[in-house]
């Protein structure tokens, strides 16, 4: 929760995590008193169920929708809806990103912030007067002394079973696995992907409101465990004193 917060305002299209917990097994185990009161405490049955607490089950990114912001770079692109943005790494391996915050390689190639082209490959000529990103992924460009726009390519996104699953590989990159299916690959308002926003960038999608309350509930929640401990410990110095 805390890394949630901290990283709400320095972060474009960070993802918050959620985290899955698992109860540990209960077990029938022997109450552990002082040999004294061990009497008193057999007139109501020598064993309990006792909990062995809770484990962390798992951590899953949360893919849910963030903000869009307006930043009038024309370079910026947030993707309203479902889908990724697919981007070749220096490996040859592909990932996946919803992180729009892209720029002109020197050879005019659209890649990343890290310099990973975006694929399809997209080369703008160094005569491009103004460079057009349509809602549907249509990438287009103004020549000097022309009026008509030149189209160049169009964006693809990828969509999966379960985004859940992907493997994240930092920097607001993710891997496809087993558990998220593969990509299936479509052009932005098509089959059920969501559209492009030029000169907008997703924002992260923590909420600030959401964050303090699940982190003043835990707090509550330690301070409701900590005093049953202490009141039960208390219990047992009492039942001890009792049978001196």
């Amino acid at each position: 929760m805390a890394g949630h917060l901290a990283r709400l305002l320095e972060a474009e299209q960070f993802e918050q995590r959620r985290r899955d917990v698992g109860e540990l097994a209960v077990a029938q185990a022997e109450h552990r008193i002082a040999s004294r009161s061990r009497r008193l405490y057999q007139q109501h049955g020598d064993r309990i169920g006792r909990g062995r607490g809770v484990r962390l089950a798992g951590v899953q990114k949360d893919h849910a929708q963030g903000s869009i912001e307006t930043t009038q770079n024309p370079t910026d692109i947030a993707i309203e809806g479902d889908g990724f943005l697919q981007v070749q790494l220096p490996s040859g391996q592909i990932a996946y990103t919803r992180d729009g915050k892209l720029q002109l390689s020197d050879q005019g190639v659209l890649v990343t912030a890290e310099g990973n082209p975006v694929l399809p490959n997209i080369r703008v000529p160094a005569q491009a007067s103004s460079l057009s990103v349509g809602p549907s992924g249509i990438v287009s460009v103004m020549r000097a002394g022309t009026s008509v726009p030149e189209e160049l390519g169009r964006i693809e996104l990828a969509r999966f079973t379960n985004p859940a699953g992907l493997m994240s590989m930092g920097q607001n990159m993710y891997t496809a696995t087993p558990a998220s299916g593969e990509a299936m690959v479509s052009f932005p308002q098509d089959e059920g992907t969501g559209r492009l926003l030029q000169g907008s960038l997703e924002m992260s999608n923590v909420e600030v409101v959401t964050e303090m309350v699940d982190m003043i509930t835990t707090m509550r929640a330690y301070e409701l465990t900590s005093k049953s401990i202490k009141t039960s410990d208390d219990m047992l110095q009492i039942a001890n004193g009792l049978v001196r």
